[in-house]
């Protein structure tokens, strides 16, 4: 996928255009198509901002203590709020959450799960996987803890992975050489042939397009710091017999904002994918920005 995007000078308030061009299996074959950003969908695209670990409203029920091992999962009859309301929610918050991995100087991945009430208020906050340290979960969990979401009928249940890190520092400029292989590549999804399940291309594919909101706004974000801002997004992930994506990891990303990538990254911890057939899939997913 390429996305393009470019400053609004003539808008309000400095704005960010985006279209994308998506090059999957099925547009190898009729060509590749050029999708525009919706006004709707570039107005939800959400900035980065306030510094800090933020406080609890309201005292929520915790369940994590910060031991080592996750608890065990739980079930759950309540309806999901979408990855699409959960990002609402995170809107001008990331900063807050990025700061509890850089207060303690933790890189990682934690997923956190919790209950809104009707009212729109967090409770019940349980920690499902992390590969950081207790620190920065339990500062997580406080961070989720100050969330709110609109009033609804019924409890429901969210969830969240929070990225910081993923590409270790800030990378180096790439060569031309380089980055004519990179053009010649293409991208989008590439499968490791050794994997045990399958998963067809197309509907890879349909369902990074479909999610293209979760990320969008991290190249935005990107761009309103550096407005030159280019170069590829390469992640490595799992998609598991269930359809969910762990285990991302970068694979050579080489856009020199180290942010952007941990917000792709999320992004794409929040897809669901269809069941793979035979087993966990393995791939790597390439996105360029601002790059013909």
């Amino acid at each position: 996928m390429r996305i393009f995007c470019h400053l609004e000078e003539a808008a309000p308030t400095q704005a960010t255009e985006c279209s994308r061009t998506t090059q999957g299996a099925t547009q190898a074959r009729q060509g590749r198509r050029r999708v525009s950003l919706p006004a709707a969908l570039v107005a939800s695209a959400y900035a980065l901002s306030t510094p800090g670990c933020v406080g609890t409203p309201l005292a929520p029920t915790v369940v994590d203590d910060g031991a080592t091992e996750p608890p065990e999962p739980t079930t759950s009859s309540h309806a999901v709020i979408s990855a699409d309301d959960v990002l609402f929610s995170l809107r001008n918050k990331r900063a807050e959450a990025r700061r509890c991995f850089e207060l303690n100087g933790s890189k990682g991945s934690v997923h956190l799960r919790w209950q809104v009430t009707p009212l729109g208020d967090v409770q019940e906050i349980e920690r499902v996987s992390s590969d950081t340290d207790q620190n920065t979960n339990r500062c997580l969990v406080d961070f989720a803890s100050g969330l709110h979401f609109n009033p609804r009928e019924d409890r429901a249940d969210a969830q969240w992975t929070f990225v910081h890190g993923v590409t270790g520092s800030s990378t180096a400029q790439r060569s031309p050489k380089r980055k004519r292989r990179d053009r010649e590549r293409g991208t989008g999804p590439t499968i490791d042939p050794g994997s045990p399940g399958r998963l067809a291309l197309d509907e890879i594919e349909n369902v990074a397009d479909n999610g293209f909101r979760l990320y969008a706004h991290c190249m935005r974000d990107g761009l309103n710091r550096n407005e030159t801002l280019s170069g590829r997004v390469l992640l490595r992930f799992r998609i598991d017999r269930g359809g969910q994506v762990d285990q991302v990891e970068d694979a050579g990303s080489d856009l020199p904002d180290p942010n952007v990538v941990d917000c792709v990254a999320e992004g794409f911890y929040a897809m669901t994918f269809p069941k793979p057939d035979g087993g966990p899939v393995r791939l790597e997913y390439s996105i360029l920005l601002n790059e013909e």
